[in-house]
């Protein structure tokens, strides 16, 4: 049976070709489903998936190398000289076939990053193709003659034609890349190389003419005695690897320099997400204020940050830094005119940018390279102007359009928790007032008689309901010498 399965020659039934078939197609089905089950146990990261990818070539092609060492070949194509050529060529077919398995089933979880229907459809299509050229492959496993043979060729082609226009369609689905690291990319870009080059050096001496290109290497040769049809699966899922392989290394190389906005765009998100958590909770000002200058920072808009608010209660017209986030604030009031800058963003409640601190009025003594460019923003309420936030860094022309955006509307974000910090500390501080009257209000009532005395010809009653919780007024009974 396991010699059988290892391929027929011309001189079998016709019965026999189509249960070499079936049986071939059901077992490597299984070994599919096997293959598929086993890689969804985890979801490996991108650098993982080149990685194993390629250990499995290096693995795959030692072995064969072993299995081509066992005496026995074929005395022309198609013809085994020994038996034992049919044992090699079910190593040989099912290696490669695994192989080319692997390749899919690990870039699958690639091609099937963040799925939607159309790439899901598009997937499911490109698997659908490669049956169907397998299914197609079929009768030229056999040599035909006259028209029936143009006609299988012509079909043939056909589903060939149509698994490769799958396999481009699966190649651009490389929203993985994005969300990588510097570093990761880096590493990807590494293994990549890697791959491409093993499944390229794979296919070439798989289904390269020798020089004469009338005969085919020994590899194709096991191959196409095992199964014709095999042999074009396994030549569409290896081009499927080697094109994707090819295509995630250009993709990730060109976005190399776009590393930096995505990771500012994520710690932008974490910073909202934060800032969020704190409109649903109560903090302490220091807590908030540093909340608050570390927020741009942390997302890459600014090198340093710091926060004024104007308390009017104590006197002073001069903000006061409540708050800094690496930066000295006694470095911010020699190089800033804080006044004047707070005033204009609290007069005209808009953002006040500075791009060239070294040349600005208001920035007389920046010189020393702390603060090169400038962005104010007020913290506007409906009612009032709450602070202002200054983000800066140590660079001239800075701020782009998008990072003062952005600025503004972390701006937003923190006038919004400012003020339910502030209504929750009064709700907090009235809920206060209000336990502290109700207990005054009991001990009020308690200082009033509690019962009135009775006689026998007068009947006594009182009452002391205050307008608010507690009341001035005040009363006794007292009884008399005599009755």
């Amino acid at each position: 049976m396991f010699a059988f399965l290892g391929g027929v020659d011309e001189t079998a039934t016709f019965s026999a070709k189509v249960f070499h078939h079936t049986a071939l197609a059901i077992c490597f089905l299984c070994m599919w489903i096997v293959l598929n089950r086993t890689g969804n146990v985890t979801h490996p990261v991108p650098t993982q998936i080149f990685w194993q990818i390629t250990v499995a070539i290096l693995a795959v092609w030692i072995l064969i190398f072993l299995v081509l060492q066992i005496q026995g070949g074929f005395s022309e194509a198609n013809t085994p000289a020994a038996p034992i050529v049919h044992v090699k060529a079910v190593l040989v077919a099912t290696l490669l076939a695994g192989l080319s398995f692997i390749i899919v089933q690990r870039f699958s979880y690639l091609v099937r990053f963040r799925r939607t229907r159309r790439s899901e459809r598009n997937w499911h299509l490109f698997m659908l193709s490669v049956t169907l050229a397998f299914v197609a492959s079929l009768p030229l496993h056999h040599h035909f003659d006259g028209a029936d043979s143009i006609i299988l060729v012509i079909l043939g082609l056909v589903a060939l034609g149509i698994a490769v226009i799958f396999i481009f369609l699966n190649t651009v689905r490389l929203t993985w890349i994005f969300r990588l690291s510097f570093k990761q990319k880096l590493a990807t870009v590494g293994l990549g190389i890697v791959v491409v080059i093993l499944t390229a050096a794979t296919m070439l001496v798989l289904f390269r003419p020798i020089a004469d290109f009338s005969t085919i290497t020994e590899l194709i040769l096991y191959l196409t005695f095992y199964s014709l049809p095999l042999t074009a699966t396994i030549a569409l899922l290896m081009t499927f690897g080697f094109v994707y392989a090819l295509t995630s290394v250009l993709s990730l190389i060109f976005h190399l320099p776009t590393t930096g906005d995505y990771r500012r765009s994520v710690d932008e998100m974490a910073a909202m997400q934060a800032l969020t958590v704190l409109v649903r909770e109560a903090v302490d000002s220091e807590k908030l204020y540093h909340w608050i200058v570390s927020t741009p920072v942390d997302a890459g808009r600014g090198k340093a940050a710091w926060l004024t608010i104007q308390d009017l209660e104590s006197g002073s017209l001069k903000p006061q830094i409540v708050a800094a986030y690496n930066i000295d604030a006694t470095h911010v009031d020699v190089s800033c005119d804080l006044g004047a800058i707070h005033q204009e963003a609290t007069r005209t409640r808009e953002l006040v940018v500075i791009q060239n601190a070294v040349t600005d009025r208001r920035t007389p003594k920046s010189k020393s390279g702390h603060i090169r460019s400038l962005v104010a923003v007020p913290l506007v309420t409906s009612a009032e102007v709450l602070g202002t936030l200054f983000v800066s860094r140590d660079i001239a022309h800075a701020f782009e359009k998008d990072d003062v955006e952005s600025i503004g509307v972390f701006a937003s974000q923190a006038t919004l928790v400012l003020e339910n910090s502030r209504l929750l500390e009064a709700k907090i501080e009235q809920e206060r007032l209000a336990s502290e009257l109700t207990i005054a209000r009991e001990v009020q009532q308690r200082l009033l008689p509690q019962a009135m005395p009775k006689f026998s010809n007068l009947s006594l009653a009182a009452s002391s309901i205050p307008a608010y919780e507690v009341g001035g007024d005040y009363y006794d009974l007292l009884e008399l010498e005599g009755g």
